[in-house]
């Protein structure tokens, strides 16, 4: 047993919580817990606030980003470019194969003009060489990488996925081609990627995150991430795509199969996001998923199991919850992913239908662009997250590496609604309803402060209500525990305590 003392505890009277794994035996003061506390181990935290754990409702393993370069901070294509080229040393050094960034975003360059096939043949004209864009819907690539894209027949496949001008590859591409070709890079070694996933779910645990939902896995996730939960336990969640669904569910010991990830459509920054009416550009998504496509994802899963669709665009949104209501499929069944652009027509059918709805508040500030692609009045009906949680069910999430793991970031996020969130600053949730999305998750429920619930929780440096909202992206996790078992811990600041 283990008691952690000179805490001040999230809504519940009290300094201390007394745990007997997996379960919180009692809370409240110490004085009054001294005849429960006779030989138990006890850790103080003093100042620290403790609240129950938190989740990340959509996360990728992304195991490309293993060997990507951090493509995030680049400012114009010149630097994309460099930052490729040294990263080319480093993965021939691996004796990897490709060459492969992640992160850019081409509304930050100066010109807001994409990479080209030109670009990355500066990178390299001998090694396939591919630069995906950070909300991971589009991607660059040389002149090697597309004849290889024409060696897999995949050109034949997907022709409308590879864009064209004048009749001539631009070198970029999107959609079902791109993860198709993703899922085609050779992995890096097994010790790489297992030490790769141990830091991605440390990482989490360090800041106070014991629950994740990993969406869009692929069998080959599998034997890495058993290895890496040995390490560093957390709660997990699993959306396969379907195709490997069957596998996942048969192999994954240590993880729960929750249901299959399916995407409706694109994203707003590749202006592949399905809409009513179309970019300001002229251009516009499609609908990606068919009402035979959610047949047979529900046949596969039986009676059990949650459809995660992707849908950003208010067309697919709108298509989603005709085709699920249309099948019967029972709303708890159902998560919609992002529900980026939500008008009021749409935001009706939510609050009819009442899906799970899983949120990433980090786009508010990522996406800041977004009215110059869809014009200021569509771009206030955006990352409505004051409307959706008085709709449904509403989940807090990142969808790393598309933004940062740190859960804090998306409260910060949802509270104060900067970048494109200051055109509908009454969508702005508050603290407690911020932290309540990120307390839960469609596929393992709620975590809880109360005697005899799961001791899954987290101490953080300081209590979020009593500070600026300015200044939650500075509180830290000083323990994270799962199970009743730390996970993480900062030593620097609580002694007595360790993960090993």
């Amino acid at each position: 047993m283990l008691a952690i003392t000179g805490v001040e505890i999230c809504c519940i009277e009290g300094d201390t919580i007394i745990i007997d794994p997996p379960k919180i035996a009692r809370i409240g003061y110490e004085s009054s817990l001294w005849h429960d506390l006779g030989g138990v181990r006890r850790v103080s935290v003093d100042g620290g606030y403790l609240i129950p754990g938190l989740h990340d409702s959509h996360t990728h393993l992304a195991f490309s980003s293993a060997v990507s370069a951090d493509l995030r901070f680049v400012r114009d294509v010149g630097e994309l470019v460099a930052v490729m080229r040294r990263h080319m040393e480093r993965v021939r050094r691996l004796g990897y194969p490709y060459v492969v960034g992640r992160g850019w975003d081409h509304e930050i360059f100066p010109s807001r003009a994409m990479p080209t096939i030109e670009d990355m043949d500066r990178v390299s004209t001998e090694h396939p060489v591919i630069a995906v864009r950070v909300c991971g819907h589009l991607a660059v690539v040389n002149t090697v990488m597309l004849e290889r894209i024409r060696e897999w027949g995949l050109e034949r496949k997907y022709p409308q996925y590879i864009i064209r001008e004048d009749g001539r590859p631009t070198g970029v591409i999107v959609e079902e081609l791109l993860w198709e070709v993703i899922g085609r890079l050779p992995p890096p070694p097994m010790n790489f990627l297992i030490n790769y996933t141990i830091r991605y779910l440390r990482e989490y645990a360090s800041y106070g995150v014991t629950h994740l939902n990993i969406v869009s896995v692929e069998e080959r996730h599998v034997p890495v991430l058993e290895e890496a939960l040995t390490k560093v336990p957390l709660v997990i969640g699993l959306y396969p795509h379907q195709r490997a669904y069957e596998t996942v569910k048969s192999r994954a010991r240590k993880a729960v199969v929750c249901g299959i990830k399916m995407y409706a459509d694109g994203s707003l920054g590749a202006e592949t996001a399905y809409l009513r009416e179309p970019f300001l550009s002229g251009k516009n998504g499609e609908m990606l998923i068919s009402r035979s496509n959610i047949v047979n994802a529900l046949e596969l899963m039986g009676g059990e199991g949650q459809l995660a669709i992707h849908a950003i665009g208010d067309a697919a949104i709108h298509n989603v919850i005709k085709l699920v209501k249309s099948l019967g499929v029972s709303p708890q069944r159902v998560r919609i992913e992002h529900a980026s652009l939500t008008p009021p027509e749409v935001l009706k059918e939510i609050t009819s239908y009442r899906p799970h709805v899983v949120v990433q508040p980090h786009f508010i500030i990522s996406d800041w662009w977004a009215d110059r692609k869809l014009g200021k009045e569509r771009a206030r009906h955006l990352y409505a997250l004051r409307s959706l949680y008085s709709a449904t069910k509403v989940y807090g999430s990142s969808d790393y590496p598309v933004e940062p793991k740190n859960p804090l970031l998306g409260i910060y996020s949802a509270v104060l609604r900067p970048g494109i969130g200051s055109l509908s600053p009454g969508e702005a949730l508050s603290v407690d309803e911020a932290f309540a999305i990120y307390s839960r998750d469609p596929c393992m429920g709620e975590t809880v402060l109360m005697e005899g619930a799961r001791a899954d929780i987290t101490v953080l440096s300081g209590n979020p209500r009593k500070m600026s909202p300015h200044d939650i992206p500075s509180i830290r996790s000083l323990a994270t525990f799962v199970g009743g078992s730390p996970v993480y811990v900062d030593e620097s600041f609580v002694s007595g305590l360790s993960t090993s």
